[in-house]
């Protein structure tokens, strides 16, 4: 049986190492094992000199969220990006997000520090005369990182999440598709957050893949129903219910171990 383990952290377990436990459990119950860290933090520069000696070094990809400073130099920011080729790193929530309008940043960010809505108005004039000021355009993702996409999306740069970046450096949907089973990890799985980003973006490629999809969690909140709702084949907890403990490295070892000795490909 090929197995690829794409794990997140469980518990205070980090994430590399949840996939090392999870990875040799199978081993040794004779699988072929692929494990994938979807998790390895990207080179994260916080001022122009940083982010050219990092692009200098051909780095592919550079998470650009501590950059917001540059912002006040952007023409330094566009010599600095000038006849570069790299993939910016922003937040989840900012990948896709404009800078103006009502669901821009701007206002976003304005809102969140004043219920009063002309704040979020003044806030938006404002990005509005800088987008001018520096002849850029407002898009999906010029919000990121308070405007910081703008002038990426200007350069002629592709704005990516770190997960997003991760599944495609690490070539996880073509791995899926080599493999029998796939197995990925978290803290908490309930109904709601289905395990969070990574174990959503891992069922969802493990089903692109129709490849069955297994989670190991700290805890279970979810019925064997409503994991098959999910795309989910079956859970294993290593605490039962609402117990509150942490989860500790020879418990989740035990949980591995049982998993990989006693799974079989369910009948259908």
């Amino acid at each position: 049986m090929r197995v690829l383990v794409a794990p997140g952290r469980v518990g205070d377990v980090a994430a590399s190492r949840v996939g090392e436990v999870i990875g040799m459990a199978f081993h040794e119950e004779g699988a072929q094992v692929a494990v994938v860290d979807l998790t390895t933090p990207l080179p994260a520069p916080t001022t122009l000199d940083e982010l050219g000696r990092m692009l200098d070094e051909g780095l592919p990809a550079v998470d650009v969220a501590g950059l917001t400073d540059a912002l006040t130099d952007v023409s330094g920011l566009r010599r600095v990006l000038a006849g570069r080729t790299f993939t910016a790193i922003v937040p989840d929530e900012e990948v896709r997000a404009p800078l103006t309008g009502l669901s821009g940043t701007a206002v976003a960010r304005a809102r969140a520090t004043s219920e009063d809505l002309t704040v979020g108005l003044a806030a938006d004039a404002r990005a509005r005369e800088w987008l001018r000021m520096h002849d850029l355009d407002d898009a999906p993702g010029a919000g990121a990182c308070d405007g910081l996409g703008a002038v990426l999306l200007d350069a002629g740069l592709r704005l990516e999440t770190a997960l997003g970046w991760a599944v495609q450096r690490t070539r996880l949907r073509e791995t899926a598709v080599r493999a029998d089973l796939v197995v990925t990890a978290c803290s908490d799985l309930d109904f709601q957050a289905r395990g969070g980003p990574l174990v959503q973006t891992v069922v969802e490629v493990a089903g692109e893949a129709l490849r069955p999809v297994i989670v190991v969690a700290g805890r279970n909140f979810v019925s064997r129903r409503e994991l098959r709702l999910a795309g989910i084949e079956d859970a294993h907890a290593v605490h039962a219910g609402a117990v509150e403990e942490p989860v500790r490295e020879p418990e989740l070892v035990a949980v591995a171990s049982r998993v990989a000795r006693t799974w079989r490909f369910p009948s259908r």
